[in-house]
């Protein structure tokens, strides 16, 4: 209920006869916090009482704090209703050393007390320290100016209870009183005295893996909160390890790739790993072999046939339909109108893609070759040879150790046996959050790292949302309480103007904090301009990234009218107004321009790619710290691996999202042991409402789902009917739109891996 909040306490009293009276109290609050270190609260409290113990009372109080790491300083009003008497207070706290020394002071004044008592009993002021020497043990003392004294002592038990004791002095030193607790739900450690046997969480991490989620009717599990999951078992001391299920899988390579850092660093803290799975291609099995022990189902496969880079050329069918094409294309690698006007690869995209594929095999390869113990000349065999392997030669292979059912995967954890070889991993784990043991006391609000998404096409009003993600950037980068910035970059690129709107705020917010980028499995051509002002670019291996380039083209009705018996026609003012008009397809909705573009519309377009392309070039150039010349030379719309991204200055780093934090936590010059708090966003809203499909000729249309998180796949067509990928279809779709305007677009590559698409 945010900040509502209810309490009751009960006190016991001995009777002057003997008998147990009762006085019990019970109080309504609301607090809130308008800026970070700052808190407001009201209550209403009102109690009731046996005969013979002080009257009832009704209280209204108020209060407010301010906080920061090193002190705490409070005011509160109290005023009793039915009687009249009011009081206030105020404390001061100061931690020079942390939050396990606290000296604090605190002065009451009682307003309904004579005036010629000021200084004895209308003023009440007292002083202490509270203590924590070791873990899970709180002393604590404190003395008034009536010379009372108190002293108390506290412990952590099991499960989050803490039992304690306060004795109180009077100005004499005579025993005033004995107070016994016990206190649930405390930050405070407990002693660590009981040792449970080690828990093992278990994972499902079945169907697809999204970058955020809807706040309602959405149930998907998202990148950072399965990373912080695994974080936080690296944290726990009571925790083995993990027992993750990968039935169902379904996630890019990328996001496989820090999930599989994630756990390698889980394992270099000590903890077991332990990985189910029944259907698996290479990607999958690479992830999967991070683990400890690896269990197959028992009726499962394993294709390990390799990867295949391609897509779907359209230029005959687009001929027999009566449809002209021309390619403007003036950069040696940028292939985005390549499958509109050819029927099969060019060389230098052959080029490109045969590069690409074999960075990222070679980085499959090598990682399961480390894991398992298997030599090259051993797993190239069993994928030229065999590609497909049942369970039992599986576990012939030594790709997997048992057999069995998830349910058996679960019971045989704490038995499992830690692998011998180790995993480097890029991912700090038990760190960002600070102290898990002493950070939960600490006072004030945590510093602040804003992770932001720029995901899916970079267009105004969809995918990237140029226009709000823009405010999103300069919002953090104007907050004080915003330490640094991670932007995700998962982009194919698209539109210039909102690719630059991106941009530009991060070039800005640059200057006040640090920006990190972390690339998911596709930053390039507007993807890499959103990029390129980031004080660090971080990509995984298999991150595809680069693609610095400026692409166009030309579609146009030659026959298809005639052949559909559709005309157009149309008046005009303006040499060129009729640029672009023509035929609207009926139920696609799509409109065909009429005509091709004279030589000299074709020019004034060849005029505006190049222009864009340097400037592109030139803003890389100055974002990267290198020359237009050297940027030339590794753009020309090329795509790269995230590794060779590394080595051709276009990435700064190899890791991943939680890589990026630490990044920025570092840059941002927060201290070792003090935790961060995250804030995500652009939010998605409040839930997803789909759209009913149509599908025509093979291809799904229906509503993407909003910012770039996208649905799952679309079930196989008719064998009959042509099925193009989402990427392809969203390709064409931002051509057609785009109307001959030049485009910061990669072309729509697809990387299939056992039929699954990265």
């Amino acid at each position: 209920m945010g900040g509502l909040a209810f309490g009751a306490r009960s006190f016991l009293h001995d009777g002057p006869d003997g008998e147990v009276l009762a006085w019990d109290e019970y109080t309504i609050g609301l607090g809130g916090s308008p800026r970070p270190g700052y808190g407001w609260g009201v209550s209403y409290s009102w109690s009731r009482a046996d005969e013979g113990l002080a009257s009832r009372h009704e209280r209204l109080a108020m209060g407010s704090i301010r906080r920061s790491r090193l002190f705490s300083l409070g005011i509160a009003w109290l005023k009793d209703t039915r009687v009249g008497e009011s009081m206030a207070q105020a404390d001061l706290g100061i931690r020079p050393f942390g939050p396990r020394l606290t000296l604090f002071a605190d002065a009451t004044f009682d307003r309904d007390l004579r005036w010629d008592h000021l200084g004895t009993r209308a003023w009440r002021t007292g002083y202490g320290i509270e203590a924590h020497p070791i873990r899970g043990l709180a002393v604590g003392a404190k003395a008034l100016n009536t010379g009372e004294v108190g002293v108390r002592l506290s412990l952590g038990a099991a499960r989050g209870s803490h039992p304690g004791a306060a004795v109180n002095l009077d100005r004499g030193g005579g025993h005033g009183a004995t107070t016994y607790w016990l206190e649930t739900g405390s930050p405070e450690p407990d002693l660590g005295l009981v040792k449970s046997p080690p828990r093992y969480k278990e994972i499902d991490l079945r169907g697809p893996i999204a970058y955020r989620r809807y706040r309602l009717f959405d149930s998907r599990r998202t990148l950072l909160g399965t990373l912080r999951e695994i974080d936080a078992l690296a944290a726990d001391p009571g925790a083995g390890g993990v027992v993750l299920n990968l039935s169902g899988l379904a996630a890019d390579g990328a996001m496989l790739w820090e999930l599989r850092e994630q756990l390698a660093g889980l394992r270099a803290s000590g903890k077991k790993v332990i990985v189910y799975l029944d259907r698996a291609g290479m990607g999958q099995y690479a992830f999967a072999s991070v683990a400890d022990q690896i269990w197959m189902d028992p009726v499962g496969e394993l294709d390990l046939r390799g990867l295949v880079f391609g897509r779907t050329y359209l230029r005959g069918a687009l001929d027999k339909l009566g449809l002209g094409v021309d390619e403007w294309r003036f950069f040696t690698y940028k292939s985005a109108f390549e499958s509109l006007s050819r029927e099969s690869m060019s060389a230098a995209d052959r080029e490109q893609g045969g590069a690409l594929i074999d960075d990222i095999y070679e980085h499959l390869a090598g990682s399961v070759c480390a894991a398992r113990g298997i030599s090259r000349e051993a797993w190239d065999r069993l994928v030229n040879e065999q590609g497909v392997l049942l369970p039992r030669e599986a576990l012939e292979a030594g790709l997997v150790d048992s057999l069995g059912t998830f349910e058996q995967a679960r019971k045989a954890a704490r038995r499992a046996a830690p692998r011998a070889t180790a995993d480097a991993s890029s991912a700090p784990l038990a760190t960002l959050f600070g102290d898990p043991v002493w950070e939960p006391m600490a006072w004030g609000d945590r510093p602040q790292i804003a992770v932001l998404y720029a995901l899916g096409v970079c267009e105004m009003e969809e995918g990237i949302k140029g226009r709000s993600l823009a405010k999103k950037i300069r919002a953090a980068g104007r907050d004080r309480s915003v330490k640094a910035i991670v932007l995700r970059a998962d982009s194919p690129g698209g539109d210039p103007l909102p690719s630059d709107l991106v941009a530009r705020e991060m070039k800005e917010a640059a200057k006040r904090k640090p920006v990190i980028v972390s690339q998911g499995r596709v930053a390039g051509s507007g993807g890499y301009w959103i990029s390129m002002y980031g004080d660090s670019i971080v990509a995984s291996p298999v991150t595809v990234t680069g693609s610095i380039g400026v692409i166009g083209g030309w579609i146009w009705n030659q026959g298809l009218g005639e052949k559909l018996g559709i005309a157009y026609d149309h008046v005009q003012r303006g040499d060129h107004a009729d640029v672009g008009s023509g035929m609207v397809l009926p139920l696609l909705g799509a409109q065909i321009p009429e005509r091709a573009l004279t030589p000299r519309e074709r020019e004034r377009m060849e005029e505006l790619i190049r222009a864009l392309y340097a400037d592109f070039v030139d803003k890389v150039a100055e974002g990267r710290g290198l020359t237009a010349e050297q940027v030339d030379g590794i753009g020309q719309g090329r795509i790269w691996s995230g590794l060779r991204g590394r080595e051709i200055g276009l990435v700064d780093e190899i890791g991943g999202l939680w890589h990026s934090l630490a990044i920025a936590r570092d840059a941002a010059g927060i201290p070792a042991g003090r935790g961060i708090a995250l804030t995500e966003g652009p939010s998605l809203g409040l839930f997803h409402f789909p759209l009913p499909e149509l599908k025509l000729f093979g291809v799904r249309l229906g509503a993407p789902r909003g910012g770039g998180e996208t649905a799952a796949a679309t079930p196989p067509a008719a064998a009959a009917a042509l099925e193009l990928s989402p990427a392809e279809f969203e390709h064409l779709r931002r051509i057609a739109l785009a109307r001959g305007l030049p485009l910061l677009l990669m072309e729509p590559f697809e990387i299939r891996d056992a039929g699954q698409r990265w």
